[in-house]
């Protein structure tokens, strides 16, 4: 499907550059030169549609004839709804890893142990966006984890008394005492 809309582009009230402004949409947006502001305007309504689509929300019906202001210009956008793409559902193993900062092998260990979760397409590996999402905003921290003994835990070898200090900042290793 095709949007069709008008924009009205005018200098900057600061005298640089240009704003453009599109009635139906109740949207501004600015560019360094008319033809950027033109691009900006075509780019703010593919954005605008996209997300309207996306989320379901009804798209301004679109009308023309608006009232041209001294010093401004009307122009007509179009924009092809069909070309609008949706987020991708899922993205290959280099991308994911570029995301969450780690090598490609580490997304595929991720996979096999099911930290992160994905499919195979042929020969590659796709990677569910959302688990990627996950990962990146709820990161773990590195390093192999503690062992699960509490503070005050002791073990006893023969005649000496082992206790581990498992307080922040204190060496791990357990300290021997005479009995």
């Amino acid at each position: 499907m095709m949007y069709v809309y008008e924009a009205l582009i005018y200098p900057a009230e600061s005298g640089a550059g240009y704003e453009a402004y599109v009635p139906d949409w109740d949207a501004f947006t600015v560019g360094d030169d008319f033809k950027d502001a033109v691009y900006m305007v075509h780019d703010l309504l593919e954005l605008t549609i996209a997300a309207a689509l996306d989320e379901g929300t009804p798209v301004p019906e679109a009308t023309f004839d608006h009232e041209v202001p001294q010093g401004a210009r009307l122009i007509g956008v179009v924009v092809d709804g069909d070309k609008l793409e949706p987020e991708p559902e899922c993205m290959d193993v280099a991308h994911a890893s570029e995301i969450l900062g780690v090598t490609v092998g580490r997304v595929h260990a991720m996979l096999r142990s099911g930290i992160l979760t994905g499919h195979k397409e042929g020969n590659l590996w796709m990677v569910d966006v959302e688990s990627v999402r996950d990962r990146a905003n709820n990161p773990r921290p590195g390093g192999r984890p503690r062992r699960g003994k509490m503070q005050g835990d002791t073990t006893t070898l023969g005649n000496v008394s082992m206790q581990r200090d498992t307080t922040e900042g204190a060496s791990s290793a357990p300290k021997a005492r005479e009995a």
